[in-house]
């Protein structure tokens, strides 16, 4: 958290606040889900949401659940056209909008402000604190822990903000398919009808041959004595 500068120069990057959709949100946590396991410095953790994914499943299309949690624990499905506030360091809000570009245009994030216009200058997004210095990761982290008489018991386990499973059946295979998982299972169908005729149409043809040649009756020339 003590990374980086921001726009005033003082070290540590500030904290900013833009705004996803929904459905960003869910692209956001594919990325926790299918990019961590081959680069793990893209794995992402969320306060007021969870999401639960299978290791199992197709790349892109890992998650199978995910809702967003109020103050009072209660979890609220995401909405995909909604508008949610994001806080998170400068450093990490850059690299959401690249998301697109490292994805190959499979998955998308777009930071926006509150009203829907794309986010261009992010450092025009950074919270300040009432004397205009700007909030930085590592003093949130710091004012909060110092305002804490003890740390809570709720953090002697783990808060299912995050819940990875693996399971194999079917039915979590396929659970809440998007267009990638869609589009790959249409491709092996297609695949396998092709693989299912060309067997048939050689075993039809076989089956033709061997009929052909047990009606077939062979006569021997007659030598007259």
């Amino acid at each position: 958290s003590s990374l980086g500068s921001g726009a005033d120069g003082t070290p540590g990057y500030p904290l900013i606040s833009v705004w996803i959709t929904g459905k960003e949100l869910k692209d956001a946590f594919e990325v926790d889900a299918s990019v961590t396991p081959l680069m793990s410095p893209a794995q992402l953790y969320g306060a007021g949401m969870t999401w639960t994914y299978n290791t199992s499943r197709m790349i892109f299309n890992k998650v199978t659940d995910c809702a967003q949690v109020l103050p009072d624990g209660s979890q609220v499905p995401l909405e995909d056209d909604r508008l949610y506030r994001v806080v998170t360091g400068l450093y990490s809000g850059q690299m959401l909008s690249s998301v697109e570009a490292k994805s190959f245009g499979l998955l998308a994030i777009t930071p926006k402000t509150a009203d829907g216009t794309e986010v261009t200058d992010f450092e025009a997004q950074i919270i300040h604190n009432a004397d205009g210095t700007e909030v930085k990761e590592w003093y949130a982290l710091a004012s909060y822990l110092e305002n804490l008489e003890t740390v809570p018991m709720e953090y002697a386990q783990p808060q299912s903000r995050k819940v990875v499973y693996s399971s194999l059946n079917p039915v979590e295979l396929l659970k809440h398919p998007n267009w990638i998982t869609l589009v790959v299972l249409a491709v092996v169908l297609v695949v396998l009808a092709v693989l299912v005729f060309v067997v048939y149409r050689i075993a039809t043809r076989g089956r033709r041959r061997r009929r052909g040649g047990s009606g077939r009756q062979r006569y021997r020339p007659y030598r007259g004595g």
